[in-house]
């Protein structure tokens, strides 16, 4: 008599021989991105096998994150049958978010193989955090760039970058920016309040180009600015709207700009 051996064995659970076992089991097809662009469709690709020696009737696998579920009808499964199932994530914005996909299943014997669990960290999307304003050619002290949230949540700054033109990379701080919340980047410590970036890359006299990228890769801003006058810092006129030429001013009645705060 021939019969499907289970390479992992049984330990602890009914024998994979039993007469009228139920066992239906949920694993990753491939593991899932941690890492997510705000704008792109995030799915997590999983497999319903059933592993028991009876038909499993009305399968289904609940999605739970936060205080959220969906649930997925996979239907009737053989002895033996698999399914793959791509589930569509919902894209929530700035936040890591901790998920569980599990199969339910009427009578499984089996729940040591029932559920899966992983964490996502969602970008956030684009220009929703904005170069406000910034400082290429300072009278005294050093360069600086001001960020703004447009958000209305908190959002971290871990793994978020500052790129110029020629690609120079600066690392943010893992800070929390709150709701409309403004913050002054520059290449030091020792200013209070002020966020030191790694790595700084330089801005400029004669014009740049500036992007600001968050942890999952995406562009979340990007400014072009022209020539800079010594002493005066560039405002961005309305941070809702692109930052190109047309929507920066030089701050001629703020010596030294003003970072930190609302622009004239």
């Amino acid at each position: 008599m021939g019969f499907l051996a289970d390479d992992r064995g049984s330990p602890g659970r009914v024998n994979s021989v039993a007469e009228g076992r139920s066992d239906v089991s949920l694993d990753f097809i491939e593991q899932p991105d941690t890492l997510l662009a705000a704008e792109s469709p995030a799915r997590v690709r999983l497999v319903v096998a059933n592993e028991g020696g009876t038909r499993a009737a009305s399968v289904a696998v609940r999605l739970v994150w936060g205080e959220h579920d969906s649930l997925i009808s996979v239907g009737d499964l053989e002895p033996g049958e698999t399914v793959d199932l791509s589930l569509g994530l919902p894209l929530l914005y700035g936040s890591r978010v901790g998920f569980e996909a599990h199969v339910v299943l009427s009578g499984d014997q089996d729940p040591t193989n029932d559920t899966l669990t992983w964490t996502a960290q969602f970008g956030v999307r684009v220009g929703s955090v904005v170069i406000n304003e910034l400082m290429p050619v300072p009278l005294d002290g050093n360069e600086w760039i001001e960020i703004r949230s447009l958000l209305g949540h908190a959002v971290s700054l871990s793994g978020w970058t500052l790129v110029d033109e020629a690609e120079r990379m600066g690392k943010l701080p893992p800070v929390t920016l709150q709701p409309d919340e403004f913050a002054v980047l520059h290449r030091e410590t020792a200013k209070d309040g002020w966020l030191a970036v790694s790595d700084w890359p330089s801005l400029n006299n004669s014009g740049d180009r500036l992007r600001l990228i968050d942890a999952s890769g995406s562009v979340i801003d990007e400014v072009v600015y022209a020539d800079a006058e010594p002493g005066r810092s560039l405002e961005r006129i309305d941070p809702q709207s692109a930052g190109v030429g047309a929507n920066w001013i030089s701050n001629a009645l703020d010596p030294g700009g003003t970072p930190g705060r609302s622009n004239r």
